[in-house]
């Protein structure tokens, strides 16, 4: 009774939203000092891009004053480029990749010789990126990428490696298997149309992986993925930005090789999967929650980042009649976060969480009324011109202090977005949201409907059907 409330209830809000019309006001924008890169007046950073003959993309930034350096690689293809009968491979390749054979150590020379020159270093395998950062003593900077190139250059990983590596990662795996994350993800996954790589396990495991030949796919799957056409490089250092760049090129423009095809991807949920009803039983009696969430369709790159954050911006706003703060004066929720779940700009859903209280649990369908009352404003109304001023001011604001970051803050911002804006756009792109209009606002508002909904409730007083199948967890998926 309370899913077929829900369902009824929304169908005829979206109604509502369908019969609105739009009207939004575009507020003027802060002056930067024009450049070939535009930056803010207050940043005294330099920055400099280039594109390498071989096509890795640069970004290189100039701090004389800082006594950090740091690195940021993307390369454009993670799991979802895993063969069927490997997952995991591509998260095994970014464990050896820097691996130099060396059989007498367990030691990883790369990471150590970070550590030792006072950085960290970061790794992560999304579905179609794959990012590496760190930092490290600023006049360890050369050497640091000296091995970084060598490594992309030529594997040096041996079978031994291998073994170690996999060892780490099924170690990792099982322990994987006793968090609500990891369950939560893999009974999310049982909802994705199976026809998209979203749907498969990504992270891998001595089940997945062990199967003979398994050094041999890792050769294969390096050759199709670490490629420099592949790949975008951001660097801070002291030095100016020309000994940078010389640095950098001269490392890097002997990379060779041609990435492997994109793959064309289906959608990620097919015609008639929704919408839907998904119960997950946490480990922890403590963790209840609901989540409403949207696919959003590929799209250019940026198009919809401007629009996504005012969104959150608006629902999570704490003036008093606010959508999180009614909530939490009725007693149902204790947080409210939304945004993307993928921001890659690939397959991906927008995502609105509610931290329910356990009142907040027998109050699902006032909180998903009083959420959809948001949108149908928003369709009938348009944004006010004080909130849309007020989200670029705050987004201006962001970009004129961006030179306040770390060096490894500053490298993550960058490496995710570089070569999906102009030049001049590189650092203003992101936080000046250029394509945020009338337009792109209510062609988004319009994705966030009923029939496209997957509501997902996370409780200890959720009732499984059934189990998943990497990380056991229990859940039931039902048509909403």
């Amino acid at each position: 009774m309370l899913r077929r409330a829900i369902w009824y209830t929304l169908i005829f809000l979206v109604a509502l939203i369908g019969a609105g019309s739009y009207w939004y006001v575009q507020d003027s924008q802060q002056t930067v000092i024009p450049d070939r890169i535009t930056k803010p007046q207050t940043d005294p950073r330099q920055y400099d891009r280039a594109t390498l003959p071989n096509g890795l993309e640069l970004l290189v930034i100039s701090d004389p004053d800082t006594s950090l350096a740091a690195v940021g690689l993307r390369v454009d293809t993670g799991s979802w480029s895993d063969p069927l009968e490997r997952p995991g491979l591509t998260q095994l390749l970014s464990e050896v990749l820097f691996l130099n054979g060396n059989t007498l150590s367990k030691a990883d020379p790369f990471n150590d010789l970070i550590r030792i020159h006072g950085g960290s270093l970061h790794k992560q395998v999304l579905g179609n990126v794959s990012l590496l950062q760190f930092d490290i003593n600023a006049d360890q900077l050369d050497t640091a990428l000296a091995h970084l190139a060598t490594a992309l250059a030529a594997p040096l990983w041996s079978t031994t490696d291998v073994e170690r590596s996999l060892d780490r990662l099924d170690a990792v795996y099982q322990a994987d298997r006793q968090t609500d994350t990891a369950k939560y993800a893999d009974a999310l996954q049982t909802t994705f149309n199976q026809a998209h790589p979203a749907a498969r396990f990504s992270k891998g495991n001595r089940t997945t992986l062990g199967a003979p030949g398994l050094n041999e796919a890792l050769l294969s799957q390096f050759k199709n993925v670490v490629t420099p056409d592949n790949m975008a490089l951001v660097v801070f250092g002291k030095e100016s930005t020309g000994e940078l760049m010389a640095t950098v090129t001269q490392l890097f423009e002997g990379l060779t090789g041609t990435a492997a095809p994109a793959q064309t991807l289906p959608d990620l949920y097919s015609p008639n999967q929704l919408p839907a009803w998904l119960q997950v039983q946490p480990v922890l009696d403590i963790n209840r929650s609901v989540t409403f969430s949207f696919p959003v369709p590929a799209n250019t790159y940026g198009t919809k980042r401007g629009v996504e954050k005012l969104m959150s911006t608006l629902l999570a706003q704490a003036h008093s009649g606010s959508l999180r703060e009614r909530l939490k004066g009725a007693g149902w929720i204790t947080g409210l976060t939304s945004g993307l779940a993928n921001d890659s700009g690939a397959a991906t859903t927008f995502d609105v969480t509610f931290a329910l209280t356990q009142s907040g649990e027998r109050a699902l369908l006032e909180i998903g009324t009083l959420l959809f009352d948001v949108f149908q404003m928003v369709a009938q109304q348009g944004v006010p011109a004080w909130q849309l001023a007020e989200f670029h001011a705050e987004q201006a604001r962001q970009f004129d202090y961006m030179n306040l970051q770390s060096p490894s803050d500053t490298v993550s911002t960058w490496i995710k977005d570089l070569g999906h804006y102009s030049e001049n756009e590189t650092l203003s792109g992101p936080f000046l949201n250029p394509t945020l209009n009338g337009i792109a606002i209510a062609d988004f508002v319009k994705l966030l409907q009923v029939n496209r909904l997957l509501v997902t409730w996370v409780s200890p007083s959720a009732t499984p059907q059934d189990q998943s199948a990497f990380y056991q967890a229990h859940f039931a998926l039902s048509p909403l």
